[in-house]
């Protein structure tokens, strides 16, 4: 099976208990840089002419969830969200965004 979401603008293509799941945001090449090894446009992920389903392309995030396993129990912002949260406190935007 595979799962196709999007608008993230964060790259993804990765398999979690036999589901692959694939965001593909076309964004911009400097968006897409760093975060995945593949030319810049859009991503088959099926091929009839070749017999199917194409192997997973390398993503940052892809490959930082293969080597961390997500924690559902940390619901914290993550560090460098609190920090811009605390430099943005005299706005009102904190306030909105925590609480």
């Amino acid at each position: 099976d595979v799962h196709c979401f999007g608008h993230t603008h964060i790259p993804m293509d990765l398999t979690l208990d036999g589901v692959r799941y694939v965001q593909w945001s076309l964004g911009t090449p400097r968006e897409q840089k760093g975060q995945t090894r593949v030319v810049f446009g859009p991503m088959r992920i099926y091929d009839g002419s070749t017999g199917g389903e194409l192997p997973q392309h390398w993503c940052h995030w892809t490959r930082h969830y293969e080597l961390y396993a997500r924690d559902l129990s940390r619901t914290a912002a993550a560090p460098y969200l609190q920090s811009y949260l605390a430099r943005s406190r005299g706005n009102g935007y904190a306030a909105r965004v925590v609480g």
